[in-house]
């Protein structure tokens, strides 16, 4: 069944006065899960809004639900208030409004800290108004890919996980589809039991393939699935990678199954992707498989790579040379959307952060203001990077002026300060932008703000903690 990406994702949603997310959400005295955004209604277009949070066990049963609200600043980083030293579940966070938010995909980011590792991811799912399933602007059927690559044995376990609407999903047949490093696919149909409403399910693919460490062979892999969640739910999921003793934790989110929907192409020849170059940082871009039919080229500097939907493939970023990678469709128009993500990379002994992204080109929509989150102190750092799409604008584009804002849970103020684009093309360490970070941000995760006239900058920022483990996400 072939699914078209145009109704279902176009940014006409209806009136919208219902913003959410769902995360998965663990604590123990290993790990903590931290939900954390910034008050960019009110930043951006000056509107008030009340935010309730809702944790869930992992049977969907409601254990706390309380209204939170920006008093003494415009950053929150929610932990609910409970008694279990150990839990496993979900946060929902519905953020309502009198007026239109617009998109119904909070902008919010869930961190996790393991005993060694730090990860991160912004929303990847949530539940549907009532009035976006009685209008059918919904997704009924999941058809995603895992976006993350499958570690070895070795190294640890590999898994999804996914959370249920507000409506019990009956009984279903799911399709789990297992690609290997040799271009070589097995897959297999699972009678998946009911759901309740609101259950948050782990799938491990170990455990529906009887030769799944076999036909890996201790290489990277790839996994899509195929599953309903009965109109209720956006069916995007958490792609988990966690080391054998658990004190390494590494998400990413899942993304469409491009070979499976139907989507616009370009009238231009090529798309770009202008990685980041960080000191000390071995990083790789990832092109994941599941593209639409026919054959691809990736082109860096004199390097051609040629792939297609059953190709998993990475290229490593070279320190020193400035080139993006160029992306075609072979005999054919390239489309919108090209998975591919960035893989990093500190110390052997941790797992990498891989983190989704996609392609530029030229349909892509002009962006001039940016936020993401930050840390600043002994044990967590950032670093901030801003690049231009296209290499051949470097020259031109990096003498532009930035404002940059800092914002803090424990201040009613922010710091505010300007730069050049050329600082920040390589990434900047937050401390050297703003040199009291530490004291401001007061150990709790903060908020960055990024004002560029240039519309076509990419914006990224790490999260690093004192043991070399590495997060990275795009802004919003």
């Amino acid at each position: 069944m072939a699914l078209f990406l145009d109704k279902a994702h176009k940014n006409t949603h209806g009136l919208v006065l219902r913003s959410s997310g769902i995360f998965y959400y663990k604590k123990n005295s290993n790990f903590k899960t931290t939900i954390s955004f910034l008050n960019y209604w009110k930043i951006k277009r000056d509107l008030n809004v009340t935010l309730i949070c809702s944790t869930r066990n992992l049977d969907g049963n409601l254990i706390l639900r309380e209204k939170v609200q920006f008093e003494n600043s415009d950053v929150i980083n929610y932990v609910p208030s409970l008694s279990e030293s150990n839990f496993e579940g979900s946060i929902e966070i519905e953020v309502f409004g009198l007026e239109d938010l617009v998109i119904p995909y909070a902008a919010i980011i869930v961190i996790y800290e393991s005993k060694f590792g730090i990860s991160m991811t912004h929303t990847y799912g949530r539940t549907y108004s009532m009035h976006e399933i009685e209008e059918g602007n919904i997704l009924p059927i999941g058809e995603e890919t895992c976006c993350h690559s499958l570690i070895s044995k070795k190294k640890g376990n590999s898994y999804l996980i996914f959370h249920n609407g507000a409506y019990q999903t009956p009984e279903q047949k799911i399709s789990l589809s297992l690609l290997n490093n040799h271009g070589q696919r097995i897959t297999t149909t699972v009678d998946f039991h009911s759901l309740n409403a609101y259950q948050t399910i782990k799938i491990n693919p170990r455990k529906y393939f009887k030769n799944y460490d076999e036909f890996l062979n201790e290489k990277p892999g790839n996994l899509s699935i195929s599953f309903t969640l009965n109109q209720s739910a956006f069916p995007r999921l958490l792609s988990v990678n966690e080391s054998l003793d658990e004190d390494d934790f590494q998400v990413n989110h899942s993304n469409f199954n491009l070979s499976k929907i139907v989507g616009p192409k370009l009238d231009d020849e090529y798309g770009y992707n202008n990685p980041p170059r960080l000191n000390d940082v071995k990083t790789e871009l990832v092109i994941y498989p599941d593209c639409e039919d026919g054959e691809f080229e990736a082109i860096y500097d004199t390097e051609k790579i040629q792939f297609n939907k059953d190709c998993l493939t990475s290229i490593e970023i070279i320190q020193n040379k400035n080139d993006c990678v160029k992306f075609r469709k072979i005999n054919d128009k390239l489309p919108l959307r090209i998975h591919t993500g960035i893989r990093l990379s500190k110390s052997n002994d941790l797992l990498p952060s891989e983190t989704c992204r996609g392609i530029w080109h030229s349909k892509a929509q002009p962006k001039r203001f940016f936020w993401l989150p930050v840390a600043g102190s002994k044990k967590l750092h950032s670093r901030i990077t801003v690049r231009p799409y296209k290499q051949s604008d470097n020259d031109v584009k990096n003498d532009t002026q930035l404002i940059l804002k800092l914002y803090s849970e424990k201040n009613s103020q922010f710091l505010e300060t300007k730069t050049s684009a050329l600082i920040l093309n390589n990434g900047a360490e937050l401390i050297s932008l703003f040199p009291n970070v530490d004291s401001f941000l007061d150990n709790s995760f903060g908020w960055l703000t990024i004002f560029s006239d240039y519309p076509f900058f990419d914006v990224t920022g790490t999260i690093e903690n004192e043991h070399g483990s590495i997060s990275y996400e795009h802004a919003f």
